[in-house]
């Protein structure tokens, strides 16, 4: 049985070598994470890098698809590598077990083809948008809370996050974030594969925001 049979027709056979040649990392393997690496992997993305220092905890059994009863307390880069194993044998996921700085947000990146920011700190997304401006690789904002999640594809110069978090201070508390908001990760794989697969892409500084209560959609440049 062809194990990307069903992706044919949206997938052309030349595109899914394109995509079994790929080198994508994520940044953050939490809520937004965990659903990247799982539909990645099902498409066959062939390399993925996946950088969280921290452990499930039985606040994340809500929403993160990587945590469960058997992977509390586990490391969420172990818990990762583990599942990547489980779904598809044929990709290469490496876990890294650090935190992003700016120190070494560019060493870990470099040699990608794509970033995936999953991450839920404005500070650490900004460190993250510039290191990929430096190494010159296309980045994938997204950001949920409640309801509401957001995405969109940043090329090195553009500066999306930089414009779109200055000025607006974290929040103290963790935000509420239902099991289903964080599978908006769709939105981000679906601007990842236009950039592995060679496809158009969006206009410059476009933000894409939905609005999982109202069911609305819209998108705004930024």
């Amino acid at each position: 049985m062809d194990r990307y049979a069903r992706n044919k027709g949206v997938v052309t056979s030349s595109e899914q070598a394109l995509l079994a040649a790929s080198n994508v990392f994520i940044a953050g393997l939490g809520g937004l994470g965990g659903y990247c690496l799982e539909m990645l992997a099902r498409l066959g993305a062939g390399r993925m890098t996946g950088a969280d220092c921290g452990r499930f905890e039985p606040s994340n059994l809500n929403r993160q698809l990587l945590c469960g009863e058997n992977t509390l307390g586990m490391k969420k880069a172990q818990a990762a590598a583990l599942r990547a194993a489980a779904i598809n044998p044929s990709v290469c996921f490496t876990g890294v077990e650090e935190r992003i700085t700016a120190t070494n947000a560019a060493r870990l990146i470099h040699g990608h083809d794509i970033v995936i920011d999953a991450l839920d700190s404005r500070h650490t997304r900004k460190i993250l948008e510039q290191a990929c401006e430096n190494e010159q690789i296309p980045l994938v904002h997204g950001a949920v809370e409640g309801l509401h999640a957001q995405a969109a594809l940043i090329l090195p110069g553009e500066r999306l996050l930089e414009r779109l978090y200055t000025g607006r201070k974290a929040r103290g508390t963790p935000p509420a974030v239902p099991s289903f908001t964080p599978a908006a990760a769709a939105l981000q794989v679906s601007l990842a594969l236009k950039v592995l697969l060679k496809r158009p892409l969006p206009a410059p500084g476009t933000l894409y925001l939905l609005d999982l209560d109202t069911l609305e959609m819209a998108q705004i440049v930024v």
